[in-house]
């Protein structure tokens, strides 16, 4: 049977498959203004896919920069390159 791709994930979800805690998801999200389908009142915020990229590069990014850093690196003030050793190069 055929995978079905998701269109986007509770927060539940999303921070199991990103191996954090939810309440470390929530504090990225209003601290960088991520999730792009907010909840309504009485409901649930929805990741989406485009969000997980976010959430992964920013858990990669808080292994070497700071809040502001990352700032930064999000609204694309500081460059950021990845190789394939993993190996960052930031301008």
């Amino acid at each position: 049977m055929e995978e079905i791709k998701k269109l986007y994930f509770s927060v539940s979800e999303a921070s199991k498959k990103l191996g954090i805690n939810q309440s470390r998801l929530r504090y990225w999200d209003e601290e960088y203004g991520v999730v792009s389908i907010r909840a309504e009142k009485g409901k649930f915020r929805r990741v989406t896919p485009k969000d997980m990229i976010t959430f992964t590069k920013i858990k990669l990014l808080s292994c070497i920069f700071n809040s502001e850093g990352i700032k930064q690196v999000l609204k694309g003030k500081i460059k950021v390159t990845i190789d394939n050793d993993l190996i960052v190069k930031y301008e």
